[in-house]
C-alpha cells in the first residue's frame, strides 16, 4: 500500500514537471522582450538621468569595496524572488496563471536588460566582467526555476479547468507543493551564489 502511494506521488510529480512547449516558448519570448525593453529604455534615457544613475551605481560599488560579507546584501533580492515563485505557485489555482507568469518574466527581463546595459555603459570592458559575476551566475539557476514553476502552474490550472466545477480550485496535490518547495530552495541557493562571489566583485571594482 505504501509503495503504491509513493509511486502515485512520484507519478504526479513527474507529470507536473513535464514542460509545456507553448508555455515555455511564450515565457522565453516575454523574457527576451523584457530584456530588449530594458536595454532600449536605458539607451533612450536623457544624458542627465543616465549620468545620475551611473553616479549612483558607482557609489554602490564603492560602498561594497573592501567590505566583509554581509547577508543583508541579498535579503531584498531573496525576498522578491521567493515572492515571485510563490505568486506563480498560487496562480495555478486561478484563471490568470499565464498572465501572472508573463508579468513576472517581463519585469525580470526588464530589470536584467536595464541593469546589464547600465553596468556595461558605465564600466565598459570591466562592466562585462561585473555582469558575468553579478548577474549571470544567479540567473542561470533562477530563471530555469521560474520557468519550471510557470509550466507547473500552467499545467495545474489547465487540469483544474478541464475538471470543471467539481474540483476545488484552492486544493493542490502534495507533489505540486513539494516541487515548489524545492524550487524555493533552489532560488535561495542562487541568491547565496551571488553572495559567495561578493569577494571577487570587490577586487574587480
Amino acid at each position: 500500500m505504501k509503495n503504491t502511494i509513493n509511486k502515485k506521488f512520484i507519478s504526479q510529480g513527474l507529470s507536473r514537471l513535464s514542460l509545456s512547449r507553448e508555455c515555455t516558448i511564450i515565457m522565453c519570448f516575454i523574457l527576451c522582450f523584457g530584456i530588449s525593453t530594458g536595454i532600449f529604455f536605458e539607451t533612450l534615457m536623457s544624458t542627465e538621468i543616465k549620468s545620475n544613475m551611473q553616479g549612483y551605481l558607482k557609489v554602490i560599488f564603492e560602498m561594497i569595496e573592501g567590505q566583509p560579507l554581509d547577508i543583508s546584501a541579498i535579503t531584498s533580492a531573496l525576498f522578491l524572488n521567493i515572492a515571485a515563485i510563490l505568486l506563480i505557485c498560487v496562480s495555478g489555482c486561478t484563471k490568470f496563471c499565464s498572465l501572472t507568469s508573463m508579468a513576472i518574466f517581463f519585469i525580470k527581463g526588464l530589470s536584467l536588460g536595464y541593469c546589464c546595459a547600465l553596468i556595461l555603459e558605465t564600466y565598459s570592458i570591466q562592466g562585462l566582467v561585473l555582469v558575468l559575476l553579478t548577474i549571470l551566475p544567479q540567473n542561470t539557476i533562477l530563471l530555469p526555476a521560474l520557468l519550471i514553476g510557470s509550466n507547473m502552474a500552467y499545467t495545474t490550472a489547465s487540469s483544474k479547468t478541464r475538471k470543471g466545477r467539481g474540483s476545488n480550485p484552492l486544493v493542490f496535490e502534495p507533489a505540486y507543493l513539494c516541487i515548489f518547495l524545492v524550487l524555493v530552495v533552489i532560488i535561495v541557493v542562487s541568491c547565496f551564489i551571488q553572495l559567495a562571489l561578493f569577494p571577487i566583485i570587490t577586487k574587480i571594482i
